[in-house]
């Protein structure tokens, strides 16, 4: 009897592991570990889409607001609605405390519903759907570009790849970590999208918190003018950073 109920619950997970398996193709072994053996660990959510901005030669990064020792891709974490009602839904906990924040795809959740989590966040319900406009504007602003942020109502995007990384542990931390991440492109036959890319590329000559550089200065990681560059800018290029996982923050 109790080898039975056994058979019978094994078959049950397995058969829910294999459907699993099927609609999540792109994400094979993140799902896998999280079902089998990280499914009782912390997960690191961060959910982020960029916009790549190049004039044929050089490509744009922004001065990072976390990292300001080096500049990485335009745009940022993809936020959520109080509607999606992720805590309860999956015990997400959001990474950070300011109330600004709490709305941001960046946070902490139980492996276990990894699965559950991603098939919401592709269902591209009760969250935004294109955050590199808004992400856009606001990095904009902050870096004193006002009137070049006025100027912007939507952009003429295009879709070029997503990437994803994980799941993998964070050294000196008690967690494990997803990086998922959308790469757009001002679209090069759109008049808008021309104008955009020359008014940013004209704005690097006098705004240092912007930085040309080619995809050789990426890989490099390091600007001929000597800058920094932020690891995760290697996906404007490809489909894989140019280096290690960069420290993590303290909680």
């Amino acid at each position: 009897m109790f080898e039975t109920v056994a058979l019978g619950i094994l078959s049950s997970l397995l058969a829910s592991m294999l459907i699993g398996l099927v609609s999540f193709r792109d994400f094979f072994w993140p799902y896998v570990s999280c079902f089998t053996l990280y499914r009782n660990k912390s997960l690191r959510i961060s959910m982020a889409a960029v916009l790549r901005v190049s004039d044929g030669s050089r490509l744009l990064l922004i001065k990072n607001r976390q990292r300001p020792e080096s500049f990485g891709p335009l745009g940022g974490v993809i936020k959520f609605y109080a509607s999606a009602k992720l805590e309860d839904r999956f015990e997400f906990q959001s990474q950070s405390k300011r109330s600004d924040l709490g709305d941001d795809l960046r946070g902490f959740l139980p492996a276990r519903n990894f699965y559950a989590f991603m098939k919401w966040f592709r269902s591209k319900q009760d969250r935004e759907v294109e955050s590199v406009t808004r992400e856009l504007v606001e990095e904009l602003r902050e870096i004193y570009l006002d009137e070049l942020a006025n100027t912007i109502q939507s952009l003429p995007l295009s879709f070029v790849r997503h990437v994803h990384e994980g799941v993998q542990h964070v050294p000196g931390t008690h967690y494990y970590q997803f990086r998922y991440l959308e790469v757009y492109e001002l679209n090069p036959t759109d008049e808008n999208g021309r104008r955009l890319t020359q008014e940013l590329f004209s704005a690097v000559e006098t705004n240092d918190h912007l930085l040309a550089v080619t995809h050789r200065e990426i890989m490099r990681r390091r600007s001929r003018s000597g800058h920094l560059i932020g690891v995760h800018s290697g996906y404007l290029v490809g489909r894989k950073r140019a280096g290690p996982e960069p420290a993590p923050f303290y909680e």
